[in-house]
């Protein structure tokens, strides 16, 4: 078995294994810097050397510049088209090319501009008073790119090195469907390059699966040379700028166990990568699917009482029923029978689940003037109608609640009046997260694995890069709210 198999194994092992680390600020545990109200997603990481500020883009089209302090400031846009109105504290699931979407990041120390390349807008750059982003480049041989994602610059040149990470890319970001963008097999990436002299790009690279990361590095032996990840293909692989193997690759890191997103160039020596590692089997509780209310009305459709059974019946609740004999409410769902304690107005009551009986939705009454009726719910319709039975509206309907928000099941009648009805209210329905361990991995130009970093405690739910700037170290998450801050190691 060769040495890097064994390393791999020795990872998986720690991340398994039972021991307790304490938590350390800044080592174990990262100081955690909030990003401005409602803004998510700090993809990328770049750092000026003048002044020790640093950049992140964000999902709303924002790219910040903040301080250790923790002070975040509004430093560029990439869309002409944005507004703060519209665009301010969208999530990832709503991005649009209105707002804009900066992914990766490179300050250019000779020009002192800040390189972007942009989900919607391709290539584009901006000076150190920021403000909106020139585009470069939008496309290339006629089309339009379909997800430029990571970028550096050839600070000797001024040429710019940048990835488009693909078709299935572009179709699958805002749905977080991290397992379909896996299993697609996608081959479409491409490595570019801009020339500064010309404003010409060319593709230097076809074929690439998922190349979300790109770095650049010189040996004194074969000379100049990028680092790119491959996302889907779960590797690293050098391409030659200069030098005898000009134009050629290697296979730097291969058949990784996670997958590998931005790839930067460490403080003091190799590279690191960000390795999200999919732990699909993981026990994850299933989110909520309905808010799960009883509701108690009376025969003229005025609301007495509600009760949240949310927390007991998360998937869907079908009848709550009060026990005029043991003064306790039995409450039911179709998938499976549970109990379940709540607190009522005359103290705890038990909820007990049963199987649903019979497909009835109705509830006997009678009113002061000897009227007989049947509270009926229509659960497509989200209502309740009133039939009367015997009286003068004898076979007449009247509509008791209407226009409710959920969908309606059984009606009861209450013990102390009143009737009760179990009301579902459908949540928003969203991607599942997948859960994965976050693991930084520190390697030399060769591929020999110098370091390794465990983020997962604090992004459990993948992670897309991290930069090393003096004594510091900034991790960011397309689904998180802050930008975690270690010491570098």
């Amino acid at each position: 078995m060769n040495s890097l198999a064994l390393f791999w194994i020795s990872i998986l092992m720690f991340i398994s294994s039972p021991c307790v680390v304490h938590p350390q600020p800044g080592i174990t545990q990262p100081i955690k810097l909030n990003l401005p109200q409602n803004a998510s997603g700090p993809e990328d990481f770049e750092c000026d050397p003048i002044d020790k500020g640093c950049y992140t883009g964000v999902n709303d089209g924002r790219i910040f510049k903040f301080f250790n302090n923790g002070t975040f400031l509004d430093f560029a846009t990439t869309s002409p088209l944005r507004t703060k109105e519209k665009c301010d504290g969208i999530s990832i699931t709503n991005i649009k090319a209105e707002c804009g979407r900066p992914l990766g990041l490179y300050f250019d120390r000779r020009g002192e501009e800040l390189y972007i390349t942009d989900a919607f807008y391709g290539l584009l750059k901006v000076g150190r008073n920021g403000g909106l982003a020139t585009q470069l480049a939008a496309g290339v041989d006629g089309q339009n790119f379909s997800f430029a994602d990571a970028v550096v610059v050839d600070e000797q040149y001024g040429d710019a090195y940048f990835v488009d990470s693909g078709v299935i890319f572009g179709l699958i970001f805002r749905t977080l469907d991290l397992t379909g963008l896996l299993q697609s097999g996608d081959i479409s990436g491409r490595l570019l390059k801009y020339e500064a002299a010309t404003g010409q790009v060319t593709v230097l690279l076809n074929g690439l699966s998922g190349p979300a990361g790109i770095a650049m590095g010189r040996d004194d032996r074969y000379g100049s040379f990028l680092m790119i990840s491959e996302f889907i293909g779960r590797k690293v692989i050098k391409y030659y700028i200069t030098g005898p193997k000009a134009n050629t690759t290697e296979t730097v890191l291969k058949n990784l166990p996670g997958f590998p997103d931005n790839i930067k160039k460490g403080a003091t020596k190799g590279f690191w990568v960000a390795v999200s590692i999919l732990q699909p089997l993981r026990p994850q509780l299933p989110p909520p699917q309905t808010d799960s209310i009883a509701m108690h009305f009376d025969m003229n459709g005025t609301i007495l009482n509600k009760r949240d059974l949310t927390n007991g019946f998360p998937n869907t609740l079908s009848v709550y029923y009060e026990s005029g004999i043991d003064y306790k409410a039995y409450a039911e769902r179709r998938q499976v029978g549970e109990t379940a304690k709540v607190r009522g107005g005359q103290g705890t009551s038990n909820c007990v689940a049963k199987r649903a009986v019979g497909a009835s939705r109705d509830s006997y009454g009678q009113s002061d003037i000897h009227q007989t009726f049947i509270m009926i719910s229509e659960f497509i319709g989200r209502r309740i109608i009133k039939y009367f039975i015997r009286g003068p509206k004898a076979n007449t309907t009247e509509t008791v609640l209407e226009n409710l928000e959920g969908q309606l099941d059984n009606v009861k009648r209450g013990t102390l009046g009143g009737f009760w009805v179990a009301l579902n209210i459908p949540k928003p329905q969203q991607q599942p997260v997948p859960i994965t361990d976050s693991i930084v991995v520190n390697f030399d130009m060769n591929g020999n694995i110098l370091n390794t970093r465990n983020v997962t405690d604090t992004f459990p739910n993948s992670f897309s890069g991290y930069q090393e700037h003096f004594d510091k170290a900034y991790v960011g998450s397309l689904l998180s709210d802050f930008v975690g801050v270690y010491t570098a190691i």
